[in-house]
């Protein structure tokens, strides 16, 4: 499997209602050394959304890193508002989920912002891999509504 095979198809590819890959990146400088880093060959990972045999499809979503002790997956935590009907009332809830993190993304910490696309099952429990990495605001225990 070669670069321009895997990697070319996805970066034309738009869907999501409009959503470009480039988009991903904050800014055109970093995706260039995505992609750059991406053709040197200096990782191989079968399970990277960019240069693997693993294609984004579904839902995107946000969440914050909670824990990073496993090898190339993450834990992130998503919280949100569930409205309780009988006490005209929100209560806060969370999920935790298992998401795939490309070695293409380096300096990546607890509290940073992720953005996680939908993908094929990658083992048991991981379902998600990391597009976007944006940094956190630097607090642990705060909640946030995405």
């Amino acid at each position: 499997m070669t670069f321009s095979t895997t990697l070319i198809p996805h970066l034309r590819e738009i869907g999501w209602g409009g959503f470009d890959w480039i988009d991903l990146a904050q800014d055109r400088d970093q995706w260039r050394a995505l992609v750059n880093m991406a053709i040197d060959g200096t990782y191989i990972d079968k399970k990277c959304p960019f240069t693997g045999n693993v294609s984004i499809r579904g839902r995107i979503l946000t969440g914050v890193v909670q824990k990073m002790k496993m090898q190339r997956t993450i834990v992130i935590r998503r919280d949100y508002l569930h409205y309780i009907r009988k006490y005209n009332r929100f209560e806060k809830r969370h999920k935790n989920m298992s998401v795939h993190l490309s070695p293409c993304f380096r300096d990546v910490e607890i509290g940073d912002v992720v953005t996680v696309g939908e993908c094929r099952p990658l083992s048991k429990t991981v379902r998600f891999n990391v597009l976007k990495v944006s940094k956190g605001t630097g607090t642990k225990k705060s909640f946030k509504k995405f």
